[in-house]
């Protein structure tokens, strides 16, 4: 008998510790970066040999984004990829109508916008090789994103078969593509 309620014990546990992960996760991802959480167990009175959980959490306070720094960006310069991170801004002194709070979903999809616009420009292996975000003091963060742009692709040639219709120069027109465009 004495295994069985081990192996309760453990689950519990464990189930403990991931409700707390969840809940510290829930408010780091809001910019909360420093959120701390705990767990305090006392008896049920109304049932017996049962114990009611209640999860403290200590949100601190929300972290604002000192400066961006990109490195292996070479195609676009660190102010063209500032302003496609629409939702992730640095703390300037004139900014007064947009805040410069981190929040991790949003951070994520600005990740996404800067691989698109690489995409835009032929560079179809971009990708964001790592994200560091530490702490510049108290109260802000500093964000680094490495890229590997890849190679950027051009069209080599364009041939036509089977345009009985429409004669070539008049396909190429249309399509507009040329020689040397990017891809």
């Amino acid at each position: 008998m004495s295994i069985f309620g081990a192996v309760i014990f453990a689950d519990i546990l464990q189930a403990m510790y991931y409700h707390k992960k969840i809940s510290r996760n829930y408010f780091i991802g809001k910019g909360f970066l420093k959120a701390q959480a705990s767990i305090i167990t006392s008896n049920d009175t109304l049932v017996n040999n049962s114990k009611i959980l209640k999860i403290n959490i200590e949100k601190g306070e929300r972290f604002k984004i000192n400066e961006i720094t990109f490195d292996g960006n070479y195609s676009l310069t660190d102010k063209k990829l500032k302003g496609l991170m629409k939702e992730t801004k640095e703390k300037k002194w004139f900014r007064f109508y947009k805040r410069s709070m981190y929040q991790n979903s949003l951070f994520v999809q600005d990740k996404d916008k800067i691989i698109e616009k690489y995409q835009e420009i032929a560079c179809r292996d971009a990708k964001i090789i790592l994200d560091t975000i530490y702490d510049f003091d108290d109260k802000t963060i500093n964000i680094n994103i490495t890229i590997d742009e890849g190679s950027q692709y051009y069209i080599r040639d364009v041939e036509w078969s089977g345009n009985q219709k429409y004669s070539t120069g008049l396909l190429d027109t249309i399509l507009g593509i040329k020689k040397g465009d990017l891809y």
